[in-house]
């Protein structure tokens, strides 16, 4: 839970810092949470 939590810290860094209008930016940071939802899905199934 705790690498979720630092990942959660970052991806919230990473909105935060960068301009709102970087769609690129955006898109891989809603992947990457996708991802992530992906893989604590797979853990928490075993």
């Amino acid at each position: 839970m705790v690498l979720v939590s630092k990942f959660q810290d970052w991806i919230n860094a990473k909105v935060i810092g960068e301009d709102a209008e970087e769609t690129p930016n955006f898109a891989f940071l809603e992947v990457m949470n996708s991802i992530m939802r992906l893989y604590m899905a797979m853990i928490k199934n075993g």
